[in-house]
């Protein structure tokens, strides 16, 4: 359960830090034969439109008087939820996905959309997250640009 925690901490920070690059219009550097592949595009007006109501729920709640204590806590919840969401938003366009091919391994970050299907020509065994192992025939996943994705993996 630690172990968790602080992993999912060690992710936050990661997240958060990426702030500052964000607001400088900075991109994480790749090393040499790694090409980085945004896939921000997709998800920035979704995490725009988190952010604004998230805004306007933090104003509402300064209308309210419930007390100090209560007061200060409906401030500060969505307060932090803005700071988180930007975060992601800094997080997805400053930490770009990095795509690396190392002796027929496909180095390359799941997404939740996807505009590039690429069919393998025999199965590739694949670690799951809880450690299982499967064959993978087919890998779907998103790019801004999946013309230079698609360069990167062929």
């Amino acid at each position: 359960m630690l172990v968790a925690l602080g992993h999912l901490l060690r992710n936050e920070a990661r997240m958060l830090a990426c702030i500052g690059p964000f607001v400088f219009r900075r991109r994480r550097t790749t090393p040499p034969g790694v090409t980085a592949v945004g896939y921000a595009r997709a998800q920035v007006p979704l995490l725009v439109v988190f952010a604004v109501v998230t805004l306007i729920e933090a104003l509402l709640f300064l209308l309210l008087d419930l007390g100090p204590v209560v007061d200060t806590i409906l401030v500060v919840l969505p307060g932090y939820s803005l700071l988180f969401t930007v975060g992601m938003l800094a997080a997805t366009v400053v930490r770009a996905s990095a795509v690396r091919v190392e002796g027929g391994e496909l180095v390359l970050k799941p997404l939740f959309e996807t505009n590039l299907v690429v069919r393998l020509r025999h199965p590739a065994p694949v670690s799951r997250p809880l450690g299982r192992t499967a064959a993978v025939s087919i890998l779907r996943c998103y790019a801004d640009e999946p013309d230079i994705l698609l360069t990167a993996v062929r």
